[in-house]
């Protein structure tokens, strides 16, 4: 057996699309409303932790 036949039986074209599809996702910017509601989460937790149980 060669060492590219090796190569290529490993290969599987599901996990490489699988992992090409959240490289592409995970190098997108967070968008604006996201951060928007993050920071209110932020800010309402903030505020419950302030006030005396």
């Amino acid at each position: 057996m060669r060492l590219g036949n090796a190569v290529e039986a490993d290969f599987d074209p599901i996990a490489a699309a699988l992992r090409q599809m959240h490289d592409g996702i995970a190098s997108e910017p967070v968008p604006d409303d996201f951060l928007s509601l993050l920071d209110q989460l932020e800010s309402r937790m903030a505020e419950k932790a302030k006030k005396p149980s």
